[in-house]
């Protein structure tokens, strides 16, 4: 399941394919994130899955379509 950083559940936009997901934690992963969005005129976030304790841990950045 994916999260972005308020805790609301986005796993079905990614999914549907409303939102797509790029993972990684580098700066190039940031770097990319935020080329693909202003390309599509959007804007990145950052996505997040939970560990075992229901901690947010953070894998990577979304750009809704």
């Amino acid at each position: 399941m994916y999260f972005n950083e308020e805790g609301k559940n986005i796993t079905k936009q990614i999914i549907d394919n409303r939102t797509i997901l790029i993972e990684g934690t580098d700066v190039k992963s940031r770097i990319y994130a935020r080329e693909k969005a202003k390309e599509m005129r959007s804007s990145e976030y950052e996505v997040f899955t939970k560990d075992d304790k229901g901690r947010l841990v953070f894998i990577g950045y979304g750009i809704p379509k």
